[in-house]
Order: structure tokens, then C-alpha cells, then sequence
């Protein structure tokens, strides 16, 4: 919105420089907006540095503070001869969403999944609900810009639901129908703008009275194995992007993308379009004139994409169009219109 605020190495950087989308952009500039929106149905309840005893303290005092839901983002693989209080805790959450760490199947061709990693306890609660905390990448280490809807798993012909997507699910069934409604596997996650309560489990006794029918969603934060890049932060805690996921969910904020036929038909029409301008223009400065169009457009190309991005929820790829622009620019340059034409 402003041309000349940014560096422009911001439009061919990010936060993995090796994994680079054009919303990534967008999602920078709208996340550094004056304006930020406190979400008021999730609370983060933080861990950091809290022993497996704490965690069963925080855990069974939960009930009495009336959350909506509770998620539930730390894997015990490996039992504690003091885990009594642990379990009990548990028990007193039947509702609550633990986490499991899911593998694809390793046939060829195959979209299934089968647990990989899984509480201690996993076998003798088989009633409880689980959620996957996989999030998908390009490839290790990528921008986490999406979330799984479910997981269709072989060896039992059922789905394991993201653990976002289970979490939103026990505070408004509603919102999880809806989510499979639109059919998508991989699901955009909105997130710019957006802010979260975190409370220290610390102060939790201080707080208590914000926890009530809210999303409580327990997690370390800042926890250097747990930190993931996405749009627009370099690194984010893998439970506040479980936040913003919920948040997508409960919200209904989903961003919707262009499919491949419009945005080739976009970058087509304007390819066709600075070819008829360059062979319309009878001027010595033909080519000042279209090197100040290619610059207009640039420009209004990625405001007219944030806008639809920010305003709209909706993804233009103009990469595309970006690229056709170029290469017919080009291809004015070195054929002529009266070769060509």
C-alpha cells in the first residue's frame, strides 16, 4: 500500500528462503497492520519448563474452571513409576484431545496413514479422542501454511481428525461439520492479525477466571524442538499455530484459492493484452511507455492480490501472471512488431 516503505528484497524473501508462496507476502504486510484482533474463544496455556507432575496438577484442576474444550499438546511415550495423579487427571477430562504423530503408508501410490508415535497410555484409553499434530510441508523444515482435515488411516478404514480440527470439533460440532462440507483435505490457516491469551501455567491461580468456556489448548511455547516457520513470523510455537488453526476453524475464516484454470486465464489475458498494446503503440518511446506499464501493473497486481487475499478470503496466484508479464515484455524486446506481425 505503500511502494517505496519496503525493501524489495521483501517480495522475494521469506521465512524459509527456500520455500517461498506469493500469499507469504501478503500474510507479512496484513500480520505488521496497526490493527490486531484479540481472540476471545482460545486461551494458551503454557508449559514451558513445567514437570510431568506439574502438568498433572494443571490438568486436574481443569474441570473446575469449566473450559469449553481442552487440548491437550504433549506426548508422555514413556511411563513415570508417579503417574497415578497423571492418569487420574486424565480420567477426570474425558472429553479432552490428546495428540498422536502420524506416518504415511509407504506403498506406492498410497494417501493412508497409520500411528507412528502415541502416549504410553494410548492402548488403555481407546475411547479418548485423539488428534494428529502433524503439520504439512513442502518438505522437513517448510512453511507451515496449511492444517489436515483427517487422516485416512488403512488399518482400521476410519479418519483421525488434525488435532486442531478435533479440538474445534468438542467446542462447536457445528464448525467441524462445516469444515468437512467443503470437501478439502488441506485446508488454508488464516493468520494474520491475530493474537492469543497466553497465560503461564504459573499464574494460572491468577487467571482463572479467563479459562472459563474457552478453547484451552496446553502447550510449551517457545520451545526450540517446537518451533516451525510460517507466513509471517520466521518461527512460531507448534501450539499457537494449533491456535490459530481452532481459530480458523470456530471462525469459519477460510481462505479460498483461485483454481489453476482461472489463474492461467488471468495470466493469459494480460500476456494477450501488453502484446496488442505493444504493437498498437506508433511511438519512438514505445519502449519508456511499456516499462511504465510493466511497472503500474506490477504494483496493482500485488494490491489487487492483497486485497482479495485480506478482504475477500480469497488466493489469486498471480505468480503466473507475474511471470507471463515478463517473458512477454521480453519477447517485444528482442522480436520486433513488424517481425512478428
Amino acid at each position: 500500500m505503500q511502494p517505496f516503505s519496503l525493501s524489495i528484497a521483501t517480495l522475494i524473501s521469506s521465512n524459509d528462503r527456500h520455500d517461498f508462496n506469493i500469499t507469504d507476502f501478503y500474510n507479512i504486510i496484513a500480520d505488521r497492520r496497526q490493527v490486531r484482533e484479540l481472540d476471545r474463544d482460545i486461551v494458551i496455556l503454557d508449559i514451558k519448563d513445567a514437570t510431568r507432575e506439574d502438568v498433572a496438577v494443571i490438568l486436574d484442576a481443569l474441570p473446575e474452571l469449566e473450559p469449553r474444550a481442552v487440548g491437550l499438546d504433549v506426548m508422555f511415550d514413556v511411563p513415570h513409576d508417579d503417574d497415578s495423579l497423571l492418569l487420574a487427571a486424565i480420567a477426570k477430562l474425558p472429553d479432552m484431545v490428546m495428540i498422536v504423530d502420524m506416518e504415511g503408508d509407504r506403498e506406492r501410490g498410497a494417501s493412508t496413514f497409520h500411528i507412528q508415535d502415541r502416549s504410553f497410555f494410548f492402548d488403555d484409553m481407546p475411547d479418548r479422542t485423539y488428534g494428529a499434530s502433524n503439520m504439512p510441508t513442502k518438505y522437513a523444515g517448510g512453511v507451515v501454511r496449511q492444517f489436515v482435515t483427517d487422516f485416512p488411516m488403512k488399518d482400521t478404514g476410519t479418519a483421525m481428525p488434525s488435532f486442531a480440527a478435533a479440538v474445534a470439533g468438542k467446542a462447536s460440532p457445528e464448525a467441524l461439520e462445516a469444515l468437512r462440507k467443503r470437501g478439502n483435505r488441506l485446508e488454508t490457516i488464516n493468520y494474520p492479525s491475530r493474537t492469543f491469551t497466553v497465560i503461564p501455567w504459573q499464574d494460572l491461580a491468577y487467571h482463572a477466571d479467563e479459562l472459563r468456556d474457552r478453547v484451552v489448548l496446553v502447550g510449551a511455547m517457545n520451545v526450540p524442538s517446537d518451533m516451525h516457520a510460517t507466513p509471517p513470523q520466521r518461527m512460531m510455537s507448534g501450539i499457537e499455530i494449533h491456535a490459530h488453526t481452532v481459530s480458523t476453524i470456530l471462525g469459519g475464516r477460510y481462505l479460498n484459492p483461485v483454481g489453476p484454470t482461472g489463474n492461467m486465464a488471468m495470466a493469459f489475458a494480460l500476456c494477450f493484452a501488453l502484446a496488442f498494446i505493444h504493437v498498437s503503440i506508433r511511438t519512438s518511446y514505445k519502449a519508456l511507455v511499456l516499462r511504465i506499464l510493466q511497472i503500474v501493473l506490477l504494483y496493482y497486481i500485488i494490491r489487487i492480490g492483497y486485497h482479495f487475499f485480506i478482504d475477500r478470503s480469497i488466493i489469486i496466484n498471480f505468480s503466473y501472471t507475474l511471470l507471463m508479464m515478463t517473458f512477454v515484455l521480453f519477447a517485444c524486446d528482442i522480436w520486433p512488431a513488424h517481425r512478428v506481425w
